[in-house]
């Protein structure tokens, strides 16, 4: 069992690494481009080169004396090799799946690996979480392991979600060790940062009572630094930098061996798992070091940026003004301007982070700007039709995402920071329904407000949904819920019938 001792590394720099974790999880997929996964239209799969797991290994060296790999493809049977030049040991994986050719190669790879660097390969993990993607049968899965254990005399684990192994328990008797996998955040009733320590080890001791005398070991924990909350499981920065120090000084674990993942961001699972599979490196995905292991301050430099350049411009337009009634107005097209630089770096924030490949992100800068360019007629436009057409094409967009967030959330985020033009355009600017109108449009305005209260209503009852399967203590998903009220009321209170429409020429 690899022990180390956990304290703050007093040499490291600012903004360097600071501690020190028995282990990390490396996948060597972090730069822009680079995965896992085969690629269209010949379906070949990707090989990493040596000096990029060099370079890593390297970096992985500065914080913890172990990597867990997954698979020895892709470049990954070169890790035992380089492990040694840097001085790492390796928890070294086979990936399992469905394939028995491809788990045939997996297996030999690996075990010639254990033959070639017995002296850094401490345990080799045969499979992971096969059990909970359904990928083999547990009398499977034990041949492999069956297989493993024949060749080699290094102890032989299998690593699966704890509730996963606690269901398929018989399959203790063919492992060394029972490798579990603890993630507060991803749990099916999700555990708040403040309580995922103790949840780490509350099941970690709950599978070592179930499982005596088997030796039980923590392969994988971890908290996203991005993403969306999920009951009181928040990600964030300061929320990985919090999970990773409470668990690091917490004196249950500091006896313990836990491995956490991961080492680097992967920027290539936001395909699979959303913003947050991409955010739980303690490195990013260009080898720097996230406040969760280093001295670096928390910083909120875009909007505080944002903030300085909009008081400032709007400083000057209003000091600019001759009068009293124009420096008003020039307060109010600061008041705007603010308003909308603001909601731009949000948008760019959440697009950014969201964005799976560079078509995603196009498609969601394409919505975002639709989205606010709906407000903008909203907000602006005199022609009744118009602004009508715009508020309802904007509904219609949020309805149809709230129907896929209340159908299959997982996986999805909460996008309210594309919302606050389209809020603000609805308490702000002219109503769609009580200018004056053409003779000839007074059909269509009484169709259009049924149309628009409707849509109104339907959005205000999908974020009700929302709410209700997320929970109150989901505080993105109050937010959600709020805006996403306040703009379907905003929509409703305009649409009441208290004046007369009468005819007028040129509006």
């Amino acid at each position: 069992m690899v022990k180390v001792a956990i304290k703050p590394d007093t040499t490291a720099s600012k903004g360097g690494p600071w501690v020190s974790l028995p282990c990390v999880s490396y996948a060597p997929f972090r730069r822009p481009g680079d995965t896992p996964i085969p690629q269209a239209p010949d379906r070949v799969t990707q090989a990493i080169s040596a000096a990029q797991i060099l370079e890593d290994l390297k970096l992985i060296k500065q914080i913890s004396p172990c990597v867990r790999t997954y698979g020895v493809d892709h470049g990954l049977d070169l890790v035992p090799g380089l492990a040694k030049q840097v001085g790492l040991r390796v928890k070294l994986g086979a990936w399992i799946s469905g394939d028995p050719v491809a788990n045939q190669t997996q297996l030999t790879g690996a075990l010639a690996l254990t033959r070639a660097f017995p002296e850094v390969i401490d345990e080799l993990i045969v499979g992971n979480e096969v059990l909970l993607r359904g990928d083999l049968s547990v009398e499977q899965l034990r041949g492999l392991i069956a297989q493993a254990q024949a060749a080699t005399s290094i102890p032989i684990s299998y690593a699966d979600v704890w509730e996963f192994w606690l269901k398929h328990d018989s399959l203790s008797p063919a492992v060394d060790r029972i490798a579990v996998h603890i993630l507060p955040y991803w749990e099916n009733d999700p555990i708040g940062v403040d309580g995922a320590s103790a949840h780490v080890i509350n099941t970690l001791q709950r599978m070592r009572n179930h499982f005596a005398p088997k030796t039980v070991w923590v392969a994988e924990t971890g908290w996203p630094a991005i993403g969306r909350q999920r009951g009181d499981a928040r990600p964030g920065t300061s929320e990985q930098r919090q999970f990773l120090r409470m668990l690091v000084s917490n004196p249950d674990l500091r006896r313990e061996e836990f491995n956490v993942i991961e080492a680097f961001d992967q920027p290539w699972k936001k395909r699979f798992e959303g913003s947050m599979g991409g955010g739980w490196g303690v490195f990013n995905s260009a080898g720097a070091a996230k406040p969760a292991i280093s001295n670096a301050s928390l910083t909120y430099w875009h909007s505080a940026a944002a903030i300085a350049a909009s008081l400032i411009l709007g400083l000057i337009t209003v000091c600019r003004a001759p009068t009293y009634r124009g420096q008003m107005d020039a307060l109010k097209r600061a008041l705007i301007v603010m308003v909308c630089t603001l909601a731009g770096v949000l948008i760019a924030q959440y697009v950014i982070a969201w964005s799976k490949s560079p078509t995603e992100l196009a498609l969601w800068l394409i919505a975002a700007l639709g989205l606010n360019g709906t407000a903008w007629v909203a907000w602006s436009y005199r022609s009744r039709p118009t602004r009508a057409w715009a508020t309802a094409l904007g509904l219609a967009v949020i309805c149809a995402y709230l129907i896929g967030f209340v159908a299959q959330p997982r996986y999805l985020g909460f996008p309210v920071d594309l919302l606050w033009l389209f809020l603000a355009a609805h308490w702000l600017g002219h109503s769609p329904s009580h200018m004056p109108c053409l003779a000839g449009e007074m059909a269509f305005a009484s169709r259009s407000a049924l149309a628009l209260g409707t849509l109104a209503l339907i959005a205000i009852g999908l974020a009700c949904a929302m709410l209700w399967n997320e929970g109150w203590g989901n505080a993105q998903a109050l937010e959600a819920w709020l805006v996403v009220t306040a703009i379907g009321i905003g929509v409703i209170r305009k649409l009441k019938p208290g004046t007369q429409l009468t005819a007028a020429t040129g509006q």
